[in-house]
């Protein structure tokens, strides 16, 4: 296995081209980042923890396709991005994973749209 942080930008590089140096190439890619959290009401969530979850469930999905992406279109590899039912449905106490699931699937869609045709 390669461990890293890819919420963080240099350690996600660091995965991307530690993978790529081992394997050689990339093929697919399945995002299956962050977990679930149960707290606080959104507006009883400390600042701390938002920010935290918005980095753990949200800002690493966006830095593994920056870092992962380039490398699978250049092969025309797949990329997967796996969310939870959380970004449709809202959960008292649980709302800062819905508003990070739903920016993920909204990542994926904006990405699908931007990237059309390219393979």
């Amino acid at each position: 296995p390669v461990v890293g942080e890819v919420s963080d930008p240099q350690d996600g590089a660091r995965v991307r081209d530690e993978v790529l140096s081992r394997a050689g190439r990339l093929d697919v890619l399945a995002a299956s980042l962050g977990g679930w959290w149960q707290g606080a009401s959104l507006l009883k969530t400390p600042l701390e923890v938002w920010n935290r979850l918005m980095a753990d469930l949200l800002t690493s999905h966006f830095l593994t396709a920056k870092h992962f992406l380039p490398p699978l279109l250049e092969r025309g590899g797949a990329y997967t991005l796996i969310n939870g039912f959380s970004a449709l449905e809202p959960y008292a106490g649980a709302g800062a994973v819905s508003v990070a699931a739903a920016g993920q699937l909204m990542l994926g869609r904006a990405l699908a749209a931007e990237l059309r045709g390219s393979g």
